[in-house]
């Protein structure tokens, strides 16, 4: 079976959204999870791709401990929305002044926060005011995996507020030619 292939960050986000739309239960998510961090131990993965890989062997397992009526895109799915989940999650409490109650799984923002969240990582407004109920299961099923990036992801993410390389390189050549301009002798 083909999987879907997203080429853009609108693709991927529209195929991540329909999915987070028809999840399972927390049970199942739990059971899929657990599956999974056995297959990545057992076979010592580290990356996403292997994992992709070796998918074949992580849905017949979720057909005998899950259930036997899951699809392969059905499963799929689910692997791709828990890892955007767990990303999501993880850019959120790793923002400045972002408030995280780690009791309840839940992120607070203040109204300027998530602007700026929406902008710079668009899955976020599914945490604004919600918790995440697996948080502590997706840290482990997908922290120690290096994950990879979404069509069009910045690698780093800039406030929207900061300057980017070419205004800083602006301003750094506009002041050193008013600088060389007042070293200039006078005749």
């Amino acid at each position: 079976m083909n999987f879907p292939q997203v080429n853009t960050k609108t693709e991927h986000f529209k195929f991540i959204l329909e999915g987070f739309s028809n999840k399972w239960n927390v049970c199942y998510e739990e059971r899929f999870c657990m599956i999974l961090q056995r297959l990545i131990r057992s076979e010592a993965m580290s990356h996403e791709l292997q994992i992709e890989q070796a998918f074949n062997r992580l849905y017949q397992m979720c057909l005998i401990e899950v259930s036997p009526d899951v699809t392969l895109m059905e499963c799929y799915v689910t692997f791709k929305v828990l890892k955007e989940r767990f990303r999501t999650f993880s850019w959120l409490i790793e923002q400045d002044d972002v408030v995280y109650d780690v009791t309840m799984d839940k992120v607070y923002l203040d109204d300027n926060q998530k602007e700026t969240a929406k902008h710079h990582w668009p899955l976020a407004q599914h945490y604004i005011n919600c918790r995440e109920p697996i948080w502590d299961t997706l840290k482990t099923t997908f922290g120690t995996i290096i994950l990879e990036q979404y069509p069009g992801e910045d690698l780093i993410k800039r406030h929207p507020d900061l300057p980017s390389l070419d205004q800083l390189l602006d301003d750094y050549v506009a002041e050193a030619s008013r600088m060389a301009g007042r070293r200039r002798p006078r005749r």
